[in-house]
Protein backbone atom coordinates (compact mmCIF):
# COMPACT_ATOMS: atom_id res chain seq x y z
CA UNK A 1 0.00 0.00 0.00
CA UNK A 2 1.46 3.30 -1.05
CA UNK A 3 0.55 6.85 -0.19
CA UNK A 4 -1.09 7.25 -3.59
CA UNK A 5 -3.79 4.75 -2.60
CA UNK A 6 -5.29 7.33 -0.25
CA UNK A 7 -5.82 9.96 -2.95
CA UNK A 8 -9.03 9.63 -4.87
CA UNK A 9 -9.47 11.22 -8.31
CA UNK A 10 -12.35 13.32 -7.02
CA UNK A 11 -10.74 14.30 -3.70
CA UNK A 12 -10.92 18.04 -4.35
CA UNK A 13 -14.57 17.81 -5.39
CA UNK A 14 -15.42 15.85 -2.25
CA UNK A 15 -13.57 18.37 -0.07
CA UNK A 16 -15.47 21.29 -1.60
CA UNK A 17 -18.80 19.49 -1.23
CA UNK A 18 -18.23 18.68 2.43
CA UNK A 19 -16.85 22.13 3.25
CA UNK A 20 -19.62 24.11 1.53
CA UNK A 21 -21.86 24.49 4.63
CA UNK A 22 -18.91 25.67 6.69
CA UNK A 23 -17.91 28.13 3.98
CA UNK A 24 -21.43 29.56 3.87
CA UNK A 25 -21.40 29.94 7.66
CA UNK A 26 -17.97 31.56 7.55
CA UNK A 27 -19.15 34.08 4.95
CA UNK A 28 -22.15 34.93 7.11
CA UNK A 29 -19.90 35.39 10.14
CA UNK A 30 -17.63 37.62 8.07
CA UNK A 31 -20.55 39.88 7.19
CA UNK A 32 -21.64 39.98 10.84
CA UNK A 33 -18.16 40.95 12.01
CA UNK A 34 -17.94 43.67 9.38
CA UNK A 35 -21.19 45.15 10.70
CA UNK A 36 -19.83 45.26 14.25
CA UNK A 37 -21.49 42.17 15.73
CA UNK A 38 -19.65 39.10 16.98
CA UNK A 39 -21.31 35.68 17.04
CA UNK A 40 -18.93 33.01 18.30
CA UNK A 41 -21.63 30.33 18.53
CA UNK A 42 -22.25 30.03 14.80
CA UNK A 43 -20.89 26.49 14.42
CA UNK A 44 -22.83 25.37 17.48
CA UNK A 45 -26.04 26.75 16.03
CA UNK A 46 -25.37 24.93 12.77
CA UNK A 47 -24.71 21.65 14.59
CA UNK A 48 -27.79 22.00 16.80
CA UNK A 49 -30.00 22.83 13.83
CA UNK A 50 -28.71 19.84 11.89
CA UNK A 51 -29.21 17.51 14.86
CA UNK A 52 -32.74 18.69 15.61
CA UNK A 53 -33.68 18.64 11.94
CA UNK A 54 -32.46 15.08 11.57
CA UNK A 55 -34.23 13.88 14.72
CA UNK A 56 -37.54 15.45 13.73
CA UNK A 57 -37.25 13.99 10.24
CA UNK A 58 -36.35 10.58 11.67
CA UNK A 59 -39.36 10.44 13.96
CA UNK A 60 -41.94 12.05 11.64
CA UNK A 61 -40.69 10.95 8.21
CA UNK A 62 -41.43 14.40 6.78
CA UNK A 63 -38.55 16.48 5.44
CA UNK A 64 -40.45 19.75 5.74
CA UNK A 65 -41.04 19.20 9.45
CA UNK A 66 -37.33 18.58 9.96
CA UNK A 67 -36.43 21.77 8.11
CA UNK A 68 -38.98 23.83 10.01
CA UNK A 69 -37.86 22.43 13.37
CA UNK A 70 -34.21 23.20 12.58
CA UNK A 71 -35.06 26.77 11.57
CA UNK A 72 -37.19 27.35 14.65
CA UNK A 73 -34.59 25.99 17.05
CA UNK A 74 -31.79 28.10 15.56
CA UNK A 75 -34.03 31.19 15.46
CA UNK A 76 -34.80 30.78 19.17
CA UNK A 77 -31.11 30.79 20.00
Amino acid sequence: MSILDFFQPNLVQMAVNYAAPLLIGAMGELLLERSGMLDVSLEGKMALGASVGFLVYYFTGQVIFGLLAAMIVVAIL
